[in-house]
Order: structure tokens, then C-alpha cells, then sequence
């Protein structure tokens, strides 16, 4: 075979997974909904937005330095000095913003 052969193939296998990746959701959205409920499937998506929204929010920046100056770290202990503090931040930090929306949550209810 040639390389414009496998090119195409390799390229076709790829744009092939894609495709169904995008169309999974119209294939598979109605099976669950039709065999779990609307009910539990409402709760899901709202727990995953919900896990999307602490996360995305929780770092408040401080990834920042790690991402920019951890590739130039030259040893173990200085990407550990880089990554170590920004890590603990963002999961006390998303831990106590997890507490606080379960806290005003039963607020929501009414």
C-alpha cells in the first residue's frame, strides 16, 4: 500500500469514530431516557452539570502557574513546588464549594 493509501485509511478510521461519537447521543439519549425514566435521567444531568459548574469554577485561576511553568521545571522537586500547592487549593477549594451548595440546596426545594 501506498502512503497516501494509509493516510486516507488511517484519516477515514478516525473521521469514522468522530461521527459516532457526535451521534451517540441522538442513538443512545432516547433508549435511556425511555428505559430509566425522564425523571432519573433529569437528576443525572443535573448532577453532571452540577459537577461541571464546582469544577470549571473552583480553580478560580491558580492552575495558571502550573500550566505555564511546569514543562520548563527541571527536577521532580520543582514540579512538585509548582503543581502540589495548586492541587490543594483547587480540591479544598472545590470541596468547599460543594459543601456550600449542598448546604443552600434544601433552600432550592420550595
Amino acid at each position: 500500500m501506498s502512503e497516501n493509501s494509509l493516510f486516507i485509511k488511517g484519516n477515514a478510521s478516525t473521521l469514522g469514530v468522530h461521527i459516532l461519537i457526535a451521534l451517540q447521543g441522538v442513538f443512545l439519549i432516547p433508549v435511556i431516557i425511555k428505559t430509566s425514566g425522564v425523571e432519573l435521567y433529569g437528576n443525572y444531568v443535573l448532577l453532571v452539570s452540577m459537577l461541571g459548574i464546582i469544577f470549571g469554577i473552583s480553580s478560580f485561576g491558580v492552575n495558571f502557574s502550573c500550566c505555564r511553568f511546569l514543562p520548563s521545571a527541571k527536577n521532580r522537586q520543582e514540579q512538585q513546588s509548582l503543581y502540589l500547592p495548586q492541587f490543594s487549593f483547587h480540591l479544598l477549594s472545590a470541596t468547599l464549594l460543594s459543601l456550600f451548595l449542598i448546604a443552600i440546596f434544601p433552600f432550592f426545594l420550595d
